[in-house]
């Protein structure tokens, strides 16, 4: 018996969002079946969609790179005899839904905001498309025109959703689960680069909700119970600053307590540099708290403004320090390029990206500043005539020529160190992710302390060796004008080729080591 909806998304992860919604039509009876596709040719797709035979297939476009897969995979399925009614959700179409239903004229309509309610209601009402103007969230196509509801109301409280449908068997290291969760939706905060608060911006009701600290607990428990010992919440920012924001975290650590797994776990959040606060995440700690990932974005004055960050890089090295002393792992984000760009500022960056990677943890990395979708980067961009590219990959050069020659050198050299999934970066971040669970799972089995000095060793040299280059082509462009630089392209090349052989060596090296089991 097949399914009355398919949704099909991209899991890295598991999907929070399609496995949210697939719960809550679960709870009125609806069948769903989830369609993971990132690793399934448009052929398996075709046929399980087929043998499912569902009314409705949703697609989830989480990443709006990804807009041209979805549209050529929805032409394919409309053209091998698919007739299911296809809707999209996410960031993406929920900003630019005129433009995705124009572009892709075998979608039939958009899912804005959040998406439970409101495929509900599609589902209900699919053979009365006389009424889908009444369905709050929803835009359609119908008569040769595009038509859009009210936004529908953001769901208040969160805790009356069921927990997310979640795979029979998940991603284990060393036999222990891993998985992700979210105790909240939305953020306070507008970075210029972020498309998170336009996302929810036109839907009446809070930006921001977070479930009760039990309700997250009790979740973490039935997932202990099937095996997780890693969490990873995949929360947009884990607030500390408001008298609230800190209640919460407080009565959560209080709730974990209460637990009798919280010796047994590990778990990672996101935070902002500003909301480092010593005493709260030193109580996270003793709850399992292991791994912060920090969106620092930029280490120059500039840069940190352009990004609409409101802290400075003064604040980036207390709150590393913060980190440190508290014996918190960090990892981050790192913008080395923006639209604004200069050499100073790409200088800066690589000043700051040195420091962070000074220990040998984390590995380095750094992307540019992209001008997504309803961004205030990519409308200032706009209005200077300055956007480039496609609906999927928009772009734009920079100020000073040298930089985009830049930017194409660094491209080049490190696309696989940082990138690629089974590169020496990611090679790296699982190996010291390996040295946490030794310690906190196995202590005395392993050689721990000798398999840490050799990754973090590893790291090191990885760092270094990439800040050396970043280094050597920045002051080489900048002492030049553009012809000379062109000109002198093969010394460019040279310094490229340099930097993948010591990381194909440094890959090779990576893989010889392992940790020694010393005990049984």
């Amino acid at each position: 018996m097949g399914a009355d909806i398919v949704l099909v998304g991209y899991e890295d992860e598991e999907n929070l969002g399609i496995r949210s919604i697939a719960a809550f039509l679960a709870g009125k009876g609806i069948s769903v079946t989830i369609l993971p596709c990132q690793r399934k040719k448009k052929e398996e797709i075709l046929a399980f969609i087929k043998n499912e035979d569902p009314k409705i297939v949703g697609f989830s476009l989480i990443f709006q790179r990804m807009f041209f897969n979805f549209a050529s995979l929805m032409a394919y399925l409309r053209a091998n005899g698919v007739t299911a009614h296809f809707t999209v959700g996410g960031h993406f179409p929920t900003i630019e839904y005129e433009g995705v239903l124009l572009k892709i004229p075998e979608l039939d309509s958009v899912i804005r905001h959040e998406g439970e309610e409101t495929m509900g209601e599609l589902y209900e009402n699919l053979e009365h498309p006389e009424r889908w103007d009444r369905i709050p969230g929803l835009v359609f196509r119908q008569g040769g025109a595009i038509h859009a509801s009210d936004p529908r109301p953001l769901i208040k409280d969160l805790d009356s959703l069921p927990f997310p449908v979640r795979n029979e068997t998940f991603e284990t290291i060393h036999g222990l689960g891993v998985s992700s969760l979210l105790a909240s939706r939305g953020c306070f905060f507008n970075c210029s680069f972020c498309s998170i608060h336009r996302f929810y911006h036109d839907a009446p009701g809070p930006k921001r909700r977070t479930r009760s600290p039990a309700n997250v607990a009790d979740e973490m428990e039935q997932l202990y119970s099937r095996g997780i010992r890693i969490f990873n919440f995949k929360d947009d920012d884990l607030g500390t600053k408001t008298r609230d924001q800190r209640a919460w975290i407080e009565e959560f650590v209080g709730e974990l307590s209460k637990r009798s797994f919280t010796e047994d776990i590990l778990w990672r959040i996101s935070s902002r540099i500003d909301e480092i606060d010593r005493d709260l995440f030193e109580s996270m700690k003793e709850v399992g708290l292991q791994t912060v990932y920090l969106g620092i974005e930029s280490g120059s004055e500039q840069g940190l403004k352009t990004a609409n960050k409101h802290y400075n890089v003064k604040d980036i090295y207390q709150a590393v320090e913060t980190l440190d002393e508290l014996g918190i792992d960090y990892e981050y984000g790192f913008m080395l390029f923006d639209p604004y760009s200069t050499f100073r500022t790409v200088t800066e960056n690589i000043t700051m990206l040195e420091y962070l990677g000074r220990k040998g943890r984390p590995v380095i990395r750094f992307t540019k500043m992209f001008p997504y979708v309803g961004t205030s980067i990519e409308k200032r961009l706009i209005d200077e005539g300055r956007i480039r590219g496609n609906i999927a990959y928009p772009d734009y050069e920079y100020l000073d020529p040298r930089l985009n020659l830049l930017e194409v050198i660094v491209s080049q050299s490190f696309h696989n160190l940082i990138f690629e999934a089974d590169g020496l970066g990611k090679q790296l971040d699982h190996a010291l992710f390996e040295t946490k669970i030794l310690k906190k799972f196995f202590p005395g089995r392993y050689d721990i302390p000798a398999y840490e000095q050799a990754v973090t060793g590893l790291i090191k040299k990885c760092n270094g060796s990439a800040i050396d280059t970043l280094k050597k082509a920045a002051s080489f462009m900048e002492e030049r004008t553009y012809d000379e630089i062109l000109e002198s392209w093969w010394l460019i090349e040279a310094l490229k080729d340099t930097e993948q052989l010591g990381e194909a060596a440094l890959k090779e090296e990576a893989a010889g080591i392992q940790p020694v089991c010393i005990r049984k």
